[in-house]
């Protein structure tokens, strides 16, 4: 396993093949070492169907722990499905990660669902073949971005 350090500059926008087209990403400093690790992963998965890279500032995706509290305040749309559930959200460019809701490896999974969010994808109701099923435990549980989680950031 890669250290976060060497993560993070594998991430970092100067080694990414073309910068102009790839998403920036912040990363909270809030979320400890092994958190970030899960962050930082989630975001190097996506990147293989949509480049990104982390970068110190003007993000177009920020990534951050959250309480419920702040969710339900933020989604004045409603749009969390019971929210008493909620372990994130996305929304307009951010990510929250309700951090007291889950252990930190489930950031990773967290993470994967609510980037998906991000890029534009809504939910999928059909088979455990995609990040983006309705409900995070239902998701396909894999390393990496899905066929069909690329197929839909291509329509």
């Amino acid at each position: 396993m890669r250290s976060l350090a060497a993560l993070l500059a594998a991430l970092a926008c100067s080694s990414c093949a073309a910068p102009s087209t790839c998403l920036r990403v912040v990363v909270s400093p809030s979320f400890n070492a092994n958190e970030t690790m899960a962050v930082g992963a989630a975001v190097s998965a996506w990147s293989v169907a949509r480049p990104m890279c982390v970068a110190p500032d003007r993000p177009d995706i920020t990534i951050e722990p959250a309480s419920i509290e702040r969710i339900n305040w933020i989604d004045t749309n409603g749009t969390i499905p019971d929210g008493a559930n909620a372990v994130g959200s996305a929304w307009h460019g951010h990510v929250w990660i309700i951090l007291g809701r889950i252990d930190t490896p489930e950031v990773y999974w967290v993470t994967m669902h609510e980037l998906g969010h991000a890029l534009g994808l809504g939910h999928y109701d059909g088979p455990r073949e995609s990040w983006m099923t309705a409900r995070i435990g239902d998701s396909v549980r894999v390393g990496g971005v899905t066929p069909r989680d690329v197929e839909a950031l291509g329509r």
